[in-house]
Parts: structure tokens; sequence; C-alpha cells
């Protein structure tokens, strides 16, 4: 098994439909300003690109405090039930 960082896959991925600057993927994690940089429609892809990538698994969704996270983690949790 390759492993490919979340930055690595961005920029292979052909069938990203939406234009995510390469910025937000650090070495662990995706950051953000919401919503400039972050929002429902890039994390969507995202969500929907690693659940293509890996095809099989569990992927578990969290969310913190802040007020943008609900909408961010529905946003997610579409991106993978799209993918399937």
């Amino acid at each position: 098994m390759k492993i490919v960082s979340l930055r690595e896959m961005s920029r292979r991925d052909k069938n990203l439909k939406l234009k995510i600057s390469h910025s937000i993927f650090k070495a662990y994690d995706i950051r953000g300003k919401y919503p400039a940089e972050i929002n429902e429609k890039a994390v969507s892809e995202i969500a929907s690109g690693l659940a293509g990538h890996f095809k099989k698994g569990i992927f578990v969704v969290g969310h913190d405090t802040r007020l943008s996270s609900p909408s961010l983690y529905k946003a997610a949790l579409r991106g993978l039930q799209s993918a399937k």
C-alpha cells in the first residue's frame, strides 16, 4: 500500500470539480480560513476524493465547536456518500 499525502492527491486527482488551493493541505490535516479558503463545496469535494481513492474502509468524521463546523461536517458526509 502506498501512502499519498492529501496535498499530492489533490494535485493528481483530475476529477476534482472545484479549484481548491493547495495551501490548505498541511502535513497531517487540512486547514484554511472559512469561507475564503475552505468551505462546504471544498470539503465535499475533498471527502468525495478521499472516498474514491480509498474505495473501502471506514471513515470517522468529527468536528469541533466552531460555528462553521456543523455545516462542514454535513458537507463531508455528503461528499463521502456521493462517492458510492
